[in-house]
């Protein structure tokens, strides 16, 4: 992992945040500014900012926060690797465990899109 990988992934949570705080401003500023030009019977305000506002809060969603980005490199790693072979027995019961209870978790905040199988 280089020093780049490391630095974004410390900042993804405060990229996020960013992202859905300024989504938010951009959004009242735009209301406000179309309220105004409505009563001043223009056409348009500042709607051309909703775009952007939409765009910046699909970005603060998709965004993976610095657990899930954690998930997203190591889990393939560890499942790909032969160190799930080796485990033990007893070992291998609770790795299964973990990992189903992972793919729950993931299932139920709607980010496994297809399972592959086992």
């Amino acid at each position: 992992m280089t020093e780049s990988q490391v630095y974004w992934w410390l900042m993804l949570d405060n990229i996020s945040t960013g992202l859905a705080v300024f989504a938010i401003l951009i959004g009242v500023v735009s209301a406000v500014a179309t309220c105004v030009a409505l009563a001043n019977q223009e056409k348009y305000g500042l709607l051309m900012l909703m775009p952007v506002s939409l765009l910046c809060i699909a970005l603060a969603c998709l965004i993976p926060n610095s657990k899930q980005y954690a998930v997203i490199k190591i889990l393939p790693k560890i499942a790909n690797s032969d160190f799930a072979a080796q485990v033990p027995k007893d070992m291998q019961t609770m790795y299964d465990m973990a990992k189903d209870y992972l793919k729950e978790k993931l299932t139920e905040e709607g980010r496994i899109v297809n399972e592959t199988p086992n």
